[in-house]
């Protein structure tokens, strides 16, 4: 791409001028050319700011909480339903996959790029989301997982502020 400035149809035009190939490459697809090969990028190519991860809880809570759960274990009301239905012995449950941790080591350890595709275009019987949450979203998506997986994180108590200390008492 030359000096135009382009503007994918779901940002706003104050979000973020693309200006060349590989920034266009990183934002719309989650990669970077190396050695003539696509490689998922390992940041989120645009501002994550604290709007940016609201945006993605938003669009998380829609589009990813019936399966995976608010918390993001994998646990969200369709997956309870599911397995309600195989508990009874129903063969309504089909063959439904436990949806993945999103908090877990499996996700955690995904370069963002990566995160972004599966969102894009699905995975084994997760469908895609590109014809129904814009190119923005995804990334907000992808900062909220990100976001939920730092929520994880286990803090010894001596490390914990005294007056966040004092209130666990």
């Amino acid at each position: 791409m030359a000096e135009a400035r382009a503007y994918p149809g779901n940002w706003k035009k104050d979000h973020v001028a693309i200006r060349s190939g590989p920034q266009y490459n990183r934002i719309m697809y989650g990669q970077k050319l190396v050695n003539g090969q696509g490689q998922f990028i390992t940041k989120i190519p645009i501002p994550v700011t604290r709007r940016l991860v609201l945006r993605g809880q938003k669009e998380f809570d829609i589009f990813c909480t019936p399966c995976h759960g608010f918390n993001g274990m994998g646990n969200g009301t369709v997956n309870q339903y599911v397995n309600k239905l195989r508990a009874a012995g129903s063969p309504d449950a089909g063959s439904w996959v436990q949806p993945s941790d999103l908090t877990g080591p499996g996700v955690k350890f995904m370069p963002d790029g990566g995160i972004y595709n599966v969102i894009t275009n699905g995975i084994a019987v997760m469908a895609a989301y590109k014809d129904q949450v814009p190119v923005v979203d995804r990334w907000a998506i992808v900062a909220y997982v990100r976001a939920l997986q730092l929520s994880q994180k286990k803090v010894a108590v001596g490390r914990l502020p005294q007056s966040v200390r004092s209130r666990l008492k």
